[in-house]
């Protein structure tokens, strides 16, 4: 099963001088969404290698899978930072051959 590898902040849009800085599961869940506002973007690295990109907007999350070529399929998710983590996961471990 794949699971979450790292998760970098790679823009918060409260301290917009701040360096990159990592984040876990633990803390997504304890900051809730009122540490994710607009513009907030963040890196995610599964344990299979791949990895995504995700960006607050105004509708909710959006991501794409960051591969060699360039950028994958745009994804959007409507609620949280959290729940966002949790489809990608899920979608992720369903494709075939992917495990």
């Amino acid at each position: 099963m794949i699971q979450m590898d790292q998760i970098l902040v790679t823009k918060h849009p409260r301290s917009p001088l701040h360096g990159h800085f990592e984040l876990t599961i633990d803390e997504v869940r304890e900051f809730g969404e009122s540490f994710f506002k607009l513009g907030f973007m963040a890196n995610v690295w599964l344990t299979n290698g791949s990895s995504y990109s995700f960006i607050r907007t105004k509708e909710g999350w959006e991501s794409f899978e960051m591969i060699d070529e360039g950028l994958g399929n745009i994804s959007e998710y409507p609620g949280t930072f959290e729940e966002s983590l949790d489809r990608l996961l899920t979608e992720v471990n369903m494709r075939p051959g992917k495990n």
